[in-house]
């Protein structure tokens, strides 16, 4: 059954374990200080104003997550998963600092930074959002990659640092669309689909923008709302079909 699915509890604490799986948990806070194989959220996270922190190996998360403060923090050794229907409203920051990867397929709302240090693998639509809760920066250090053409929206508060690049040359994401303050990126290809970033952007390596990655030649229109600074090489590429357009 669920954890304080009548009576709120104030805080709920996992110091250790191998495996462990929860229906639906409300609390105060929730944390877990370490585990050694897959900790499953099954059901939905009502957490209040002191937030979450984990600790372990796995996560699993199915279903929404709800935190009213304090913020939200995983740190995965192994596999931290975000299932299409576990979008996360996040009042302070979003952060995932493990070694382990990310399969990502919902939402992240918050009203701080969103912050990922670890590889992606986007598995359904996704959207990073810092603006509506009027937040800060979105930032990530590793390479974000797709299971197919899965879309991904950042729309962030303050600014955008990309520390990796989205998707490969032959493998690209769905559509990528960036909004905020300024935009550092690298490398971003999508398979036929819209690259869209509206802020100035500052290259942080070597660069291709390219919507061509689905191995046909037909691309798609990208387009850059403000200027493009940097000192590193960038290529652009809209295949057949789509259009350029810079500032």
């Amino acid at each position: 059954g669920t954890i304080g699915g009548s009576v709120s509890l104030n805080a709920l604490t996992i110091t250790n374990t191998a495996d462990a799986d929860f229906l639906g948990i409300t609390a105060k806070s929730l944390t877990q200080v370490n585990g050694q194989g897959e900790t499953f959220f099954g059901g939905p996270l009502q957490i209040g104003t002191n937030g979450v922190s984990l600790t372990g190996n796995a996560f699993d998360f199915v279903n929404s997550v709800s935190v009213a403060g304090g913020g939200f923090s995983i740190t995965n050794r192994g596999l931290f998963t975000q299932e299409p229907l576990a979008d996360m409203t996040i009042v302070g920051n979003f952060l995932q600092d493990g070694k382990g990867s990310s399969s990502i397929g919902a939402d992240v709302i918050s009203s701080g930074s969103i912050t990922w240090s670890s590889t992606i693998s986007l598995i359904d639509g996704v959207l990073w959002d810092t603006a509506t809760l009027l937040g800060g920066n979105i930032q990530t250090s590793s390479r974000i990659d797709s299971t197919a053409s899965n879309p991904l929206t950042i729309t962030a508060g303050d600014s955008v640092v990309l520390g990796g690049v989205i998707g490969t040359a032959s493998t690209g994401v769905g559509s990528v669309s960036i909004s905020g303050s300024t935009a550092s990126i690298r490398s971003i290809y999508t398979r036929g689909s819209t690259i869209s970033i509206t802020p100035p952007i500052t290259l942080n390596a070597p660069a291709v923008i390219s919507s061509t990655s689905s191995g046909n030649g037909l691309g798609a229109s990208i387009t850059c709302g403000s200027t493009i600074d940097g000192f590193f090489d960038l290529q652009m590429n809209v295949g057949t079909t789509g259009i350029l357009t810079v500032g």
